[in-house]
């Protein structure tokens, strides 16, 4: 079994590995090393990339013998290979999924919702929840919570137990494996069993943002964003208000009313493009009307002459 070097640190960028074997998986060269820095698609997290000997790793996945397969571009000739992650997809990955347990618990706190599950994709990450209609208050709530934590800026620890031990820890939901269990504790906060890479630090996180929630199969959708991420939503929110203002004339702050009014003033003259279609028609109906009578009397002087 490959030794999953990304569990010990998930900030060691690069190792050195001895090539096990070269297996030809979905159509694209494969290789299974002694070792590895390289995450697998797992627990709502998707795949590290980065390259083997220069050359482009596309996959990363666990096979059924619990080995870690690495799809690659083209084959690798030698027995000893240098590994190397793309570093910022794999912060990025951290961000998202050590903010993804931090808002699991404060949903749990602040509503009661029980996490479901959790997909992490390349723009935006979602939760869904057990529970339904939330109010914008509770999201705001849960929202302010989650951010708390992260200026708390507390530790953030792995926990490798058995099943005996486990009953240490408050876990927010049970493992899904009986030996080595990986607890991951948000420092007095929430435990919760994972196998993901995560943050050191709540602080690394820098912020979470829920971007909107919806109703999903009789419970809640959360779609959120954190870190860089909800920097870059920031950003491209304020240029939409910057070129709204702009056109508009108005300042930020006014943009609301202006809508309203815009909204308000359409409607107007919706109604009054109806009622003038409906006239207008009427007139065409009655013009038709005198048109074929005056039609009528002309056919008919013209029989009689």
């Amino acid at each position: 079994m490959s030794k999953k070097l990304y569990l010990e640190n998930a900030y060691l960028k690069s190792c050195t590995s001895d090539v096990i074997k070269q297996p030809k998986t979905k159509g694209n060269p494969g290789v299974i090393l002694d070792q590895t820095v390289f995450y697998p698609t797992s627990g709502g997290q998707p795949h590290d990339t980065g390259t083997i000997n220069k050359v482009d790793v596309i996959d990363v996945f666990e096979d059924e013998h619990q080995q870690i397969v690495h799809l690659l571009e083209k084959p690798v000739e030698d027995a000893q290979v240098a590994c190397e992650i793309n570093w910022e997809r794999r912060f990025d990955h951290m961000q998202q999924h050590t903010g993804q347990h931090i808002l699991s618990q404060a949903l749990l706190k602040i509503c009661n919702g029980e996490t479901l599950s959790f997909h992490l994709g390349d723009w935006s990450a979602t939760i869904d929840i057990d529970q339904s209609d939330l109010s914008s208050e509770i999201i705001n709530a849960v929202e302010q919570h989650a951010n708390r934590v992260i200026m708390e800026d507390r530790h953030v620890i792995a926990h490798v137990v058995d099943r005996e031990e486990i009953r240490k820890y408050p876990v927010r939901k049970p493992p899904t494996v009986e030996d080595n269990i990986r607890i991951l504790e948000i420092e007095n906060y929430d435990y919760s069993p994972c196998g993901g890479t995560h943050c050191s630090r709540t602080g690394e996180i820098g912020l979470i943002k829920i971007r909107h929630y919806e109703n999903y199969k009789g419970g809640t959708r959360i779609h959120f964003v954190c870190g860089s991420r909800a920097l870059e939503d920031y950003q491209a929110k304020t240029e939409i208000l910057k070129q709204l203002s702009k056109s508009m004339s108005a300042a930020e702050s006014d943009l609301p009313q202006n809508i309203t009014k815009l909204k308000d003033d359409l409607k107007a003259l919706t109604a009054e493009r109806d009622r003038l279609g409906k006239k207008l028609l009427d007139y065409e109906a009655n013009s038709l009307f005198r048109f074929k009578i005056l039609f009528e009397i002309h056919r008919k002087f013209l029989n009689l002459n």
